[in-house]
């Protein structure tokens, strides 16, 4: 793993790497968790993500663009895979990641929250964002579009 990668980049790769299934959905919704964590324990994020309320829940834009240099850069591999009602695409990394540059506390976090939700899948992973305090007080629900759109405050 590159020795330049920031905070954003490796946690996503941990996550690819620890979580049984991490589609796009898996990867930034355990992001948010832990850093809905992390700022409740510590006062602070861990990655760099802005989320935002959107239609699937949390989210940030640039995941993609994260998810896309990790490809680039081959810590990320893509494959297709199929239920009964879709094709969805699955990233795994496959290669050690160095995670020196967080702290004992901050790999606490994330560990504690990946072994939480262990085989939780991207529906499940949707519906504990759903009850995070941020979430609660904009008043989204999975059924409505209450708050699209809103920065979602982690200090709540």
């Amino acid at each position: 793993m590159p020795s330049d990668i920031n905070k954003t980049n490796a946690l996503v790769a941990y996550v690819a790497k620890n979580h049984g299934t991490a589609t796009i959905t898996s990867l930034i919704k355990l992001a948010y968790l832990i850093d809905y964590v992390s700022m409740k324990k510590r006062g602070c994020q861990i990655s760099s993500f802005n989320y935002c309320r959107w239609h699937f829940g949390p989210f940030d834009q640039s995941i993609y663009e994260v998810r896309d240099a990790l490809l680039a850069s081959n810590l990320l591999e893509s494959k297709v895979e199929y239920n009964t009602f879709a094709e969805y695409q699955v990233y795994s990394c496959d290669t050690d990641v160095d995670m020196s540059i967080f702290s004992e506390e901050e790999m606490a976090i994330i560990d504690g929250l990946l072994l939480q939700t262990k085989g939780y899948g991207p529906k499940m992973l949707t519906d504990v964002a759903y009850t995070t305090p941020p979430m609660v007080k904009i008043g989204a629900k999975i059924d409505n579009k209450e708050g699209i759109g809103t920065t979602l405050d982690l200090n709540i």
